[in-house]
């Protein structure tokens, strides 16, 4: 038996994935935080061993129904073949009827503007840049992952950080505070230890982008090289974010929000970020997204059972943000 007043809305990504299962009316059911889950880096089999482990529990029980639909967004889960993957996958598992299967950047926008049009800045580990047109016309730039982009994400910063620091330490590069606080950060006695903690997988890229927190306060500290380091993160998201503004024809003020660990805990880089972006002639500010990711896919839940939320049931979702986020 399939509950027709519920839904579930995962979120998936690099460094953690949230679960909510609430009521059509705002009671939350339950909840969970687990490991990261981009699709990229688990596959389907980790994705699968992930999912069991929160949603057999929750819905397996004899005296509970389902929910009406279950969204997932999840980085790295981009492309329709992938998507298609995961659904079929889901689908066979017989926890839910329904099942939408979206990249994490549609969800956080579906969350940031209630369902409506407009853009998305994301940095976490990663980032991307998202948006929808009033035609409902979709554009994201960024995004390419960690080899290939994922400006001002935090282990693009914390990867930039560290190519200066060796700078400095070959004599190539100015001094800068970075040198001593990245080494206590790591725990290194000198930097010729990185190399073989770097390559041989003991700093992977989780374990990098951790430093980002410390970047960004030896920035706010001054630090010109630091602040170099941080501002040419920005200004490479910010060039995303003029050119998805500029493909969709958007130029609202209050139409891009932002969303992600570090965006969320620095309002520093979101300095930078508005800096460079008036540079490019764009007036646009960064505002807190209205309800945070893993609520958007429970927006994109209601829509795939064909009854999408009214402004009133949207104000309840509210509520079940600031109960699951006391802190923001």
């Amino acid at each position: 038996m399939m509950d027709e007043q519920s839904v579930i809305g995962i979120d998936g990504g690099g460094s953690k994935t949230e679960f909510v299962w609430v009521r059509r009316d705002g009671q939350v059911l339950s909840t969970a935080r687990k490991r990261g889950s981009n699709y990229q880096d688990v596959g389907i089999d980790g994705l699968n061993g992930l999912l069991e482990e929160v949603l057999s529990p929750w819905l397996t029980s004899a005296n509970r129904e389902g929910p009406a639909c279950i969204c997932l967004g999840l980085a790295g889960a981009g492309r329709p073949d992938e998507q298609r993957t995961i659904t079929e996958s889901l689908l066979e598992k017989g926890w839910a009827d329904r099942v939408r299967v979206e990249n994490d950047a549609r969800i956080a926008l579906a969350g940031a503007h209630g369902g409506k049009g407009g853009v998305i800045a994301i940095a976490g580990t990663g980032s991307i840049v998202f948006g929808m047109g009033q035609n409902g016309n979709w554009v994201r730039a960024g995004g390419w992952g960690p080899l290939l982009g994922d400006e001002a994400g935090a282990y693009d910063i914390a990867m930039r950080a560290l190519r200066t620091v060796l700078a400095a330490h070959d004599g190539s590069g100015p001094e800068t505070l970075l040198s001593r606080a990245l080494l206590a950060e790591l725990g290194l006695r000198g930097w010729t230890e990185l190399v073989g903690r770097v390559y041989g997988g003991d700093l992977d890229r989780s374990a990098l982008a951790r430093l980002a927190p410390t970047i960004l306060r030896c920035a706010e500290g001054g630090d010109r090289v630091a602040v170099d380091v941080v501002r040419s993160a920005a200004d490479g998201l910010a060039g995303q974010i003029a050119a998805v503004t500029r493909r969709l024809g958007i130029d609202r003020e209050d139409a891009l929000s932002y969303t992600g660990g570090l965006l969320t805990c620095s309002p520093s880089l979101r300095v930078h970020i508005e800096e460079a972006l008036r540079y490019r002639g764009v007036s646009m500010r960064l505002r807190a997204a209205r309800l945070p990711p893993v609520l958007g896919a429970v927006l994109l839940a209601w829509e795939r059972v064909g009854s999408p939320l009214d402004e009133s049931e949207l104000n309840k979702l509210e509520v079940v943000a600031t109960e699951l986020y006391p802190e923001a």
